[in-house]
């Protein structure tokens, strides 16, 4: 139910057509043991954002059900349909428990070394979507699994990952926000699965934040995603 309840919100606010799926409808997004209840409120949006229909925490480190928890959330999810996803949230007591029914996990991770590089096989924050279109064929899933803000995923956790990724950022400042990194990667396998879709498909094209903002905003074909005042838009 939780995720038949996502799913037609995030379609009412996205405004794609009835015949066209979530774009990410196969992913989840698996936070362990978050510690930041903002955080996860702007990692809800960002679920919201890019068509993303589930949000799983594993042990979360705060104690969520406390109003002042739940309000830091609802806080930074903002809209309705990340406020959606946050009400939706299932919580996991272990990582092994939350990629049930995935076929890939693709857990993140800056640090390297022997026993983590050898862990998982390595994939570019590029090359998801065509890695979740292959799982799909099969009705397979994906999680996106995330570590703790303070030290990311252990090498245990990453060990049940069936691949590793790393986002590419500056060797002085190379650790990223935990919402930033989910909305980053989010962001980036939207915009790769736009273009898988609209290389393969021929029926009508789906509706991006822009079109439903301007009679004149760009669609899919394109080359960009939408207008700079739509991308401005904040909370």
């Amino acid at each position: 139910m939780y995720l038949l309840s996502s799913i037609l919100l995030l379609n009412g606010m996205v405004g794609t057509f009835d015949s066209l799926p979530l774009l990410l409808a196969s992913f989840r997004v698996v936070c362990v043991s978050p510690s930041g209840a903002g955080n996860i409120g702007m990692v809800a949006r960002a679920c919201a954002n890019f068509e993303c229909p589930v949000l799983a925490l594993v042990a979360p480190a705060y104690e969520r059900n406390l109003e002042e928890m739940k309000s830091q959330e609802r806080r930074f999810a903002t809209q309705e349909a990340g406020s959606r996803v946050l009400h939706d949230v299932v919580e996991y007591d272990s990582l092994e428990a939350a990629l049930n029914g995935c076929d890939a996990a693709i857990g993140f991770t800056r640090r390297r070394g022997v026993s983590r590089s050898a862990s998982a096989n390595q994939v570019e924050v590029s090359e998801i979507a065509k890695l979740a279109a292959q799982q799909s064929s099969r009705r397979g899933h994906v999680a996106l699994v995330f570590g703790r803000e303070a030290d990311g995923l252990r090498s245990s956790e990453l060990l049940q990952c069936t691949h590793s990724c790393e986002i590419a950022t500056s060797a002085q400042h190379g650790s990223m926000n935990l919402a930033a990194a989910v909305t980053f990667a989010l962001g980036r396998t939207f915009e790769e699965a736009l273009q898988l879709e609209a290389a393969s498909a021929e029926g009508p094209r789906r509706q991006l934040g822009a079109d439903t903002t301007s009679k004149n905003a760009r669609r899919l074909g394109s080359n960009r995603l939408g207008s700079g005042e739509s991308a401005s838009t904040s909370s």
